[in-house]
């Protein structure tokens, strides 16, 4: 029987590689925006 190489390593969507890294789930509005412009008077408080 001939060995099939089994893949052990399968890179994560683009879609959720990139959401990862660009948007931020607010801890205040509960709402997904990015985490450099926060676009609420919450998040500016938190991140000014």
């Amino acid at each position: 029987m001939p060995k099939i190489p089994t893949i052990t390593f399968t890179p994560p969507p683009p879609s959720s590689s990139s959401s990862i890294q660009s948007i931020w789930k607010c801890p205040s509005c509960t709402k997904e925006h990015p985490a450099h412009t926060a676009s609420c008077s919450l998040c500016h408080g938190i991140n000014p």
